[in-house]
């Protein structure tokens, strides 16, 4: 009789686990459905750069820095200083338009006549 009831209680126990088996991997097939589904906005979302620009001042120039990447360009200096065709090239303005133009697509007839018009227009406003 002992023997009935302990093989009983093995067979009712493993029913159980068995059970709580199933239950936890239901549990980590929705994290795993729910964590792709995360992967999947997170990848549709455009990227935004991060930059954290510091300001140096330099005589009559204030320069700013980019410690991620080492860049740094003109973003104030004096009314006469902007005549310069020098600063002009090196201002924030132009950097920032630069990046932009090579960032441009140009896949297409049409996207490389855009990217060239912008170009020729950062060129001319960019003194080069």
């Amino acid at each position: 009789m002992r023997k009935v009831i302990f093989v009983l209680s093995l067979l009712s126990s493993f029913g159980c686990g068995s059970q709580k088996q199933d239950a936890r991997i239901q549990s980590l097939e929705a994290d795993v459905k729910q964590l792709k589904t995360e992967m999947s906005e997170l990848r549709g979302k455009p990227k935004t750069p991060e930059h954290h620009y510091e300001l140096r001042v330099q005589g009559l120039r204030t320069w700013r820095f980019d410690p991620a990447t080492g860049e740094t360009c003109i973003q104030l200096t004096t009314s006469e200083d902007w005549k310069r065709k020098e600063t002009r090239n090196q201002s924030c303005d132009c950097s920032d338009s630069m990046q932009h133009w090579m960032e441009m697509p140009q896949e297409t007839e049409q996207q490389q006549k855009w990217a060239e018009g912008y170009y020729r227009h950062v060129q001319s406003a960019c003194g080069e």
